[in-house]
Formats: structure tokens, C-alpha cells, sequence
């Protein structure tokens, strides 16, 4: 897209709809924390191809893997040119996935991905599920393993909810993972998604409402 407004102004929308949509309306619990306390990094890519993008999460990646986490939690590398069609950005993943293999950082980080017209395999455009996955521009976001999140809520006191949580959805990912159509998502990604949904179908006043 050669007239995507300026990173600065990138930056900005992208920071309004975490602050509106993900945060206003609890989209994701997690993000409340690192976003008060200064601690999600805003990357954009000012590049128009696959080659241009790959690079620069090569270099978040690093950037993310050798910061503190009270500095840096996470990162949202932001692509505002080149990426406009969903499938072309969705085919990109696998790339960015072989980067993360190849800085050995497989179970210490992972990349997912944000479009404006995120669609989920075996969904209508407009199934509110979808939601989850939308943002502003198209996004890579990079995220220290959600297993140990998991891990942590599964012990502290803090997520006595989301064990309750987690032990309502279990017996369904094998279900939830044939859903979603990606046979090699691990379960926590699973349960997170899962979670997004249904808080998204409340808040639709759609509560009975299956999530997935």
C-alpha cells in the first residue's frame, strides 16, 4: 500500500485498538499489565514484501528473546504496506515460523498473526470468532511461550478461574483443534482461543452461543 499512513500514525491506531478492543472490551486478560506498565514493544515494517517483513522479525525476535521481560513482555510488528489480502499475509506464517526455528527459539517464543480481514479455516467472513484475530493493520504478534503462562495460572491463585476454566474446555480440544483446522496447534493456544471466542459471543449477547 504505498500511500500506509506514517509509522508514528501506524503505531497509534495500533496502540487505540489494543486500548479499545482488546483491553476495553477483555479480549485477552493478559494485556491489561504489560500495556500500564510500558512493556509491549511497537515495531513497523516500512517494507512492501515477504523478504522486507521476514527480516525485521528475525531482528524483533532476537530483540524480544534477549530482553528482560520486565522491560519487554512482548512485541507487535505492524505491516501497514504490502499485505492488504489476508491469504497472502496467512502464507507468510510458515516462513515466520521456519525463523523462529531457525534462532532456536521453538518453545521460548511464537508468532501470531493479526489481519484486518482475519478469517479462521471453515469460517464465514463475518462469524464472530474472526474478531479475535483483527486488528487495524496487518500484525505479527510475538509472544513469550503461553505455556508458561499456562503453567503460572495453573498454580497461582490468581487463576483459580482459569483452572476451572481450563478443566471445562480439555475433554473439547481434540474437537476445538479439528474446528480450527491446524491439527498442530498445542493445547494452550487451543484453550486461549477458545476463551477469546466465548467472551467475544457475551459480548455479542450471543452467551448460549457455542464458542467454536
Amino acid at each position: 500500500t504505498p500511500d500506509a499512513a506514517p509509522p508514528a500514525i501506524v503505531i497509534a491506531d495500533t496502540r487505540r485498538w489494543l486500548e479499545r478492543a482488546v483491553i476495553g472490551l477483555n479480549l485477552c486478560p493478559f494485556a491489561k499489565a504489560p500495556h500500564a506498565k510500558g512493556q509491549i514493544h511497537y515495531a513497523v515494517c516500512e517494507g512492501d514484501d515477504r523478504q522486507a517483513l521476514l527480516t525485521m522479525l528475525r531482528a524483533e525476535l532476537q530483540a524480544l528473546a534477549d530482553a528482560s521481560p520486565d522491560e519487554r513482555e512482548t512485541a507487535l510488528l505492524i505491516a501497514p504496506r504490502g499485505f492488504d489480502g489476508f491469504l497472502d499475509f496467512n502464507d507468510l506464517l510458515d516462513e515466520a515460523d521456519a525463523v523462529v526455528t531457525a534462532l532456536d527459539l521453538d518453545g521460548t517464543l511464537q508468532v501470531a498473526p493479526f489481519h484486518p480481514r482475519f478469517q479462521f479455516a471453515g469460517t464465514d467472513e463475518d462469524d464472530i470468532t474472526n474478531a479475535t484475530n483483527r486488528a487495524p493493520y496487518p500484525t505479527l504478534h510475538l509472544i513469550r511461550d503461553l505455556h508458561d503462562l499456562h503453567l503460572q495460572l495453573m498454580k497461582l491463585s490468581v487463576g483459580e478461574h482459569y483452572r476451572q476454566t481450563y478443566a471445562k474446555l480439555e475433554p473439547e480440544l481434540p474437537r476445538l483443534r479439528a474446528v480450527v483446522g491446524n491439527p498442530g496447534m498445542n493445547d494452550t493456544e487451543l484453550c486461549f482461543r477458545a476463551l477469546y471466542a466465548a467472551m467475544l459471543y457475551r459480548i455479542k449477547g450471543e452467551g448460549d452461543k457455542q464458542a467454536v
